[in-house]
């Protein structure tokens, strides 16, 4: 077994750990739930900790099935953009944070259908977005164009010394 991938699950136990136990001494102290989900934001240390595991993990993975590997050559690009776009403050308070509220309505398999069915909708819908992306940037030749200023940045400071 990959020690990335029991350091990310040690991670991820410790983060929900410290947030049940400080929820719990919080409701004890105070009637109410105040600093636990600080353990399990994506700004959290442990949180960051644990993509850093899982990534290595994944980096180290031998993929050998053609189909999996086109998915992940056409998808992996907007990964990135989907995580930027999706915690903007616009498109989080306005669109996200608070989608899945009715849901609790629900009985619990039709609830856990609406929060993977929006998971997957918000996932496609913010691909296309950075797909479109990537495609203007290819069509503006911003790559070209950030290597351009960086060589020139370069030059610049290997004069200076």
């Amino acid at each position: 077994i990959d020690i990335s991938k029991i350091y990310f699950i040690i991670i991820i136990l410790v983060s929900w750990l410290l947030k049940i136990s400080i929820d719990n001494i919080n409701i004890f102290i105070d009637g109410k739930i105040v600093y636990g989900s600080r353990f399990i934001k994506y700004i959290s240390p442990l949180i960051i900790a644990s993509s850093v595991f899982i990534f290595i993990y994944f980096a180290n993975l031998n993929i050998k099935n053609n189909f999996i590997i086109k998915f992940i050559k056409l998808s992996v690009p907007t990964y990135f953009g989907i995580y930027i776009i999706h915690l903007h403050p616009i498109i989080w308070n306005k669109y996200i944070k608070n989608c899945a509220v009715s849901f609790v309505q629900s009985n619990c398999i039709v609830m856990i259908m609406k929060i993977f069915l929006t998971a997957i909708l918000i996932y496609i819908t913010l691909s296309f977005i950075d797909y479109l992306r990537l495609k203007l940037f290819d069509y503006l030749s911003v790559n070209n164009q950030i290597k351009n200023f960086c060589n020139k940045i370069e030059v610049i400071l290997q004069s200076k010394i």
